[in-house]
C-alpha cells in the first residue's frame, strides 16, 4: 500500500495507523510517500507502522525498486510463517 502524508481527508499517518489497527492490516507492507523532510514526519510515520519511507521528489526507478523489495520482504515472511506452521505440525 501506497499512502501520501498529506491527504485531503486524513492525513497518511493516521490512515496508516487506522489500516494497522484493522483485522489482517499489521501484514500489509506500507509505503509513506512524503514531501516533507522533517526527522518529525519520519517518526510519525514509523510510528504509525509504516514499512517504509520515502520523501518527494520522487525517483520513479528508486519508487519501484522499493516496492519490489517491501512485496519480496512481505513473500519471505509469509514463506518464514508458513515453514513454522510445518515445522511446528512434526513436533
Amino acid at each position: 500500500m501506497i499512502l501520501d502524508a498529506m491527504m485531503p481527508v486524513m492525513d497518511g499517518f493516521t490512515t496508516c495507523a487506522r489500516i494497522r489497527n484493522l483485522p489482517g492490516g499489521g501484514q500489509a507492507p506500507v509505503l509513506m510517500l512524503t514531501g516533507l523532510k522533517d526527522h518529525k514526519s519520519l517518526d510519525l510515520a514509523f510510528d504509525a507502522g509504516a514499512t517504509d519511507f520515502i520523501t518527494k521528489p520522487i525517483l520513479w526507478k528508486e519508487l519501484g525498486r522499493r516496492v519490489r523489495y517491501l512485496l519480496r520482504a512481505r513473500q519471505a515472511e509469509l514463506l518464514l510463517g508458513q515453514s513454522m506452521v510445518s515445522a511446528q505440525s512434526i513436533i
